[in-house]
């Protein structure tokens, strides 16, 4: 039944145009979206309810590697000691005591989910695995990943939960580190001793025809307590997107199949419209002691917003909120107000005004002073004039 679920669903993604946020119902019981053009969630499901997060933990063992292995390039032994107690666990396929690279060994953790290879670079850069696991937790500190422990490299249920929200966090400082996104980021590996591994998303999205041409790279995990879980990226349009997913039934690759239906659905009814144009004129307010003058408050960029196909460009209204009269007192790129863009009276974006240019002040005193002298200065110009005009005749005559 759960088959023929998918299949249907596929089907109905397939010919039926998504037309709003509540067709997106994902078999995961937990979800979250990132645009990572803006670094804004566009999309969540019980994002900060603390789960299992099964091989997802494999990010922080990845990363805690990274950050403290000299050379990815440098050969080392795979430790006998790192196949312990993981009957019933993925493994790589490399071998104990064979002679591979640290990089090797990285992309065993990734790709297949090697749970011998998590545990082999824990033995390698600690002294014991569980001083491994305090590296990892004090990383998930730094990061204020603040509903995290973890308890083993590999993502073994026990100890080790997490929630979508701060596996995203964690995934999104990890894809800084360039040689954890071209791990990340590759679908098929081969080692030095030329075993062949790939990616988990592609062995399980086979069965199910589930296109995932979308997206760039991956991490899945599973066990019986967290369900299927799915990290990943993807760029569509020049958008980039990530998302985290836990809790799907384990039985078929429906974490897979939230993420192709997310994806697609945000890629077909949203991108970025213009809702403020350069220079565009949003208030005029009075300045202090200044005879009719007047400063105008505009816009000094064009600004985009990722926003629903369908929105009604006409319904948007801008709101200025802030002083009315600019004084003597305030200085130029001092903050002079607030900037709403409202859409159907809900505000859509905010900026800070400032005041974008020097204002010279003239009180009304040196107003006057200033026009009497401008009087004074142009009727001796005039008396001058005439005197010339009456000199020159007088001269004519003569």
């Amino acid at each position: 039944m759960k088959i023929t679920k998918i299949l249907i669903t596929l089907l109905i993604y397939t010919i039926i145009p998504l037309t709003n946020i509540k067709a997106i119902d994902t078999y995961s019981e937990n979800a979250i979206l990132y645009n990572l053009n803006d670094e804004k969630i566009i999309y969540e499901k019980n994002s900060k309810q603390q789960v299992k997060v099964a091989s997802l933990t494999k990010i922080m063992t990845t990363i805690i590697a990274l950050e403290n292995i000299d050379n990815i390039k440098d050969y080392t032994i795979m430790p006998q000691e790192a196949y312990k107690d993981l009957d019933g666990y993925v493994l790589s396929g490399i071998k104990p005591n064979k002679k591979v690279t640290y990089e090797d060994i990285l992309y065993g953790i990734m790709l297949p989910s090697g749970a011998d290879c998590a545990n082999a670079v824990a033995l390698k850069i600690s002294n014991t695995i569980d001083e491994f696991v305090d590296l990892m937790n004090k990383k998930a500190q730094e990061l204020n990943m603040n509903n995290t422990h973890f308890s083993n490299p590999i993502g073994m249920d026990d100890d080790n939960y997490s929630t979508v929200e701060d596996i995203s966090k964690l995934l999104k400082y990890s894809l800084k580190n360039q040689e954890f996104y071209k791990i990340f980021t590759t679908k098929e590996y081969t080692t030095t001793n030329n075993i062949k591994m790939t990616s988990t998303i592609i062995e399980k999205s086979k069965p199910y025809n589930i296109d995932i041409s979308n997206i760039l790279g991956s991490k899945t995990g599973f066990t019986d307590e967290a369900g299927n879980c799915l990290a990943s990226i993807a760029k569509i349009n020049n958008i980039k997107y990530l998302l985290v997913t836990t809790n799907a039934s384990i039985k078929n690759s429906y974490h897979i199949l939230d993420a192709a239906n997310i994806y697609d659905y945000f890629s077909k009814n949203y991108s970025y419209k213009k809702i403020l144009k350069y220079n565009q004129k949003i208030k005029t307010i009075n300045i202090d002691d200044y005879i009719n003058k007047e400063y105008e408050i505009k816009s000094d960029k064009d600004i985009y917003l990722y926003l629903k196909n369908d929105i009604d460009l006409n319904q948007i209204t801008y709101e200025y909120e802030g002083i009315e009269k600019i004084t003597k007192d305030i200085k130029q790129n001092e903050k002079i107000g607030t900037l709403n863009v409202k859409y159907n009276n809900e505000i859509i974006y905010k900026e800070d005004i400032l005041l974008n240019k020097k204002i010279t002040f003239y009180n009304i005193k040196t107003y006057i002073l200033s026009l009497i002298a401008t009087i004074i200065i142009t009727i001796t110009l005039i008396i001058k004039r005439k005197k010339r005009k009456i000199y020159k005749r007088h001269n004519i005559i003569k």
